[in-house]
């Protein structure tokens, strides 16, 4: 092993070390800590920011999420880097941490999705304190990665930089879509195409087939059915997107704060109902792998769309009819 592996597995090793020597007293707030890089809770999170408060910090999220989700699912695929555990049998990691650490571990998609959403969120922030603690809740949750053992340094580096980067690059992006003639249009094919060629290349790509007591270290089959629902939220995101931009012109802020509320809890709801039960539904007429890519399609396009477009009907029809 080259050094720039080796003193990777000796840092883990040393919070290894330091979780059995603790009697492992931190394991549980990390555990929960690391909960900040999913998408459940964030996702509903973000969709409300969008529907009540700053639709357009909210979709700047949306847009880091979606091509962080995507560039991460796609380096997986192509460095194919196993897990800590694998790579060095001393390392020992949270048992209940490695059910959401499957597959490859190259970048952590975990902190990729942490900085994606609080990273963009304190870049909008003018609370300078709120902005203090979201990056220390970023950090926190990539250290998460290392502490639980499921991880090594550089794979949650590399999400802490690319994404960081990102976030700051996307305003200039945007910039420059609003400058040109149908420059929206073309970056909305662009994701298209890049959905395709992602699919294409996956089938086409020979995975590491290596086995340990007969049992197969990483499936390619369940990586490339992992990528369905990313796959499907980043064509879902650029979808209401670029519909957003051209038709609806939604706008967040508008409304009381009682009217805000409302429309958060009656959205909310609907989304996780969505969330939760579409992808069941769906099986039942499709393959998982279908099933998995069009609930996630539907989901965003429901927050960023659907929902939308149904708060400026009764904006439009009801509530000023009311008054």
């Amino acid at each position: 092993m080259n050094f720039w592996y080796s003193w990777q597995i000796n840092y883990l090793l040393l919070l290894q070390q330091f979780r059995e020597i603790t009697g492992g007293v931190f394991d549980n707030f990390f555990l929960n800590i690391t909960h900040g890089g999913e998408t459940i809770i964030p996702a509903g999170i973000v969709a409300g920011i969008y529907w009540c408060l700053n639709t357009q910090a909210a979709t700047y999220i949306f847009l880091n999420l979606g091509i962080g989700t995507f560039f991460s699912d796609l380096l997986k695929n192509i460095a194919c880097i196993y897990r800590p555990w694998i790579l060095d049998s001393r390392i020992h990691p949270v048992p209940d941490a490695i059910g959401m650490a499957q597959g490859y571990s190259f970048p952590s998609g975990h902190t990729q999705n942490a900085v994606s959403i609080w990273g963009t969120l304190a870049y909008f922030t003018q609370n300078k304190v709120f902005r203090a603690c979201l990056i220390i809740f970023i950090l926190l949750i990539a250290f998460s990665r290392n502490y639980l053992g499921v991880h090594t340094p550089q794979d949650v580096l590399f999400s802490l930089i690319f994404v960081t980067c990102l976030i700051f690059l996307m305003p200039k992006f945007i910039k420059w879509i609003d400058n040109g003639k149908n420059r929206d249009i073309v970056v909305f094919v662009c994701a298209i195409l890049a959905v395709v060629a992602c699919i294409l290349f996956e089938h086409i790509k020979t995975y590491p087939l290596d086995y340990v007591n007969g049992k197969l270290l990483v499936n390619p089959v369940a990586m490339r059915l992992s990528s369905s629902p990313k796959l499907g939220l980043f064509l879902g995101i650029f979808t209401g997107w670029i519909i957003n931009r051209r038709f609806i012109h939604f706008d967040g802020s508008v409304g009381t704060a009682i009217q805000k509320l409302f429309r958060f809890i009656i959205g909310a709801v609907i989304f996780y109902l969505i969330y939760f039960n579409l992808p069941d539904l769906l099986m039942n007429f499709m393959s998982k792998k279908y099933a998995w890519f069009f609930s996630s399609f539907v989901v965003v396009f429901y927050a960023t769309v659907i929902y939308p477009v149904i708060i400026l009907f009764v904006r439009k029809n009801i509530l000023k009819t009311s008054e």
